[in-house]
């Protein structure tokens, strides 16, 4: 990333895909990434492992540049009375590894930013729901011609979301 000044990361990971925020302290997106190891149906399902070793390689070079401001990550969302499924060790796997890479790599703790702060902070009421899409619903409604309405999945305006309550936070 050829950028001088500080940056705000976010990341919105789930257990095949993730998708990361890159902007100015003060709002200004200046790149929207996505990570896949699903394939999209392309090729077999890439092991979590060297999937989580491929981002970490990508991001290390990627940022070894840049000033990092803050980086945040939702918190991960426990399904209610399960603490053990295939998908929960895949997304532990998976951030466990942004929260290492950013503290191996740039001594920089990540912030754990939970689901329903960045909703209530940034989402109007109707668009805040558990099981709705509430951003992708909200880009769709409020700003129509916006290129982030045409992500297939809401993982990109939820990291906007936690991008946005990052900045107004810290």
């Amino acid at each position: 990333l050829e950028y001088a000044g500080d940056v705000v990361i976010a990341f919105d990971p789930s257990k095949s895909n993730m998708a990361m925020i890159v902007g100015t302290p003060d709002g200004t997106i200046l790149n929207v990434l996505e990570f896949s190891g699903n394939n999209r149906k392309r090729g077999p399902v890439m092991d979590n492992t060297v999937y989580c070793n491929e981002v970490r390689a990508f991001l290390k070079a990627y940022l070894c540049h840049c000033n990092l401001y803050c980086v945040g990550i939702e918190q991960a969302i426990m399904k209610k009375g399960q603490n053990y499924y295939h998908s929960q060790m895949t997304l532990t796997e998976i951030r466990g590894n942004m929260l290492n890479l950013f503290l191996e790599e740039f001594n920089i703790h990540v912030i754990e930013v939970n689901n329903w702060s960045w909703k209530s902070a940034i989402l109007p009421e109707g668009y805040r729901g558990m099981y709705q899409k509430g951003s992708k619903k909200y880009f769709h409604d409020t700003m129509p011609g916006s290129p982030y309405n045409d992500y297939f999945e809401a993982d990109v305006t939820d990291c906007i979301c936690i991008y946005w309550y990052l900045c107004k936070n810290r």
